[in-house]
């Protein structure tokens, strides 16, 4: 073991004792997140010390805590699915810190269409196949007694034919036209990412 001895010695050991008090200067923040509209608390709430790690997520009751925050001015970014991210600033002193409750606004938010290819998606925009899309709303119109009578005529190239009349009796599903030689043209069916 090595002994540093003179007056550099005490220097570094003198500067150690001064940097240990300096680092340990934390504090805690607590508060609450709440809707803007109802006032109702929001759980699964993400809040961010900005530039930092350092996050907590809400409670059932919309509570957090922050602890071993530094001290001095930060920023706590806050945000959760469904409503508008927020920004607020914060002076934070050793100790405990309770902050008043933070209001987020919901968003609506558009969510861009997605195409299922195979076992993968891609945007809408980003295929280059044709795609055609029966929605909800329009699969409620009549009375149809299996999936293969609601896409016929719905979706553009889907042709179904089916085997007979009777009730639960198969049918043929061709999309765009019969263009295998040596497999099936029957379509793949993935649900739940399971062919």
């Amino acid at each position: 073991m090595a002994v540093v001895r003179g007056v550099f010695g005490a220097t570094v050991v003198g500067g150690l004792v001064w940097a240990v008090p300096a680092l340990a200067q934390t504090g805690t923040i607590t508060g609450r997140v709440v809707d803007s509209t109802t006032q109702q608390p929001l759980n699964a709430a993400t809040i961010r010390i900005d530039g930092t790690q350092r996050g907590a997520q809400t409670r059932e009751d919309g509570s957090f805590v922050l602890a071993a925050v530094p001290t001095g001015r930060q920023t706590l970014r806050v945000s959760r699915i469904g409503y508008a991210a927020q920004r607020s600033p914060v002076t934070v002193n050793a100790g405990a810190n309770t902050i008043p409750p933070i209001r987020l606004r919901q968003l609506a938010a558009t969510l861009a269409p997605v195409v299922s290819i195979g076992y993968g998606t891609v945007r809408r925009e980003a295929t280059t196949a044709a795609v055609s899309t029966v929605n909800t709303s329009e699969a409620r119109v009549g009375v149809q007694p299996n999936v293969n009578d609601l896409i016929q005529g719905r979706a553009a190239g889907v042709q179904v034919t089916s085997n007979s009349g009777d009730p639960g009796a198969g049918a043929q599903i061709r999309i765009r036209g019969g263009t295998s030689i040596s497999t099936s043209d029957e379509p793949l069916y993935v649900i739940d990412g399971i062919p």
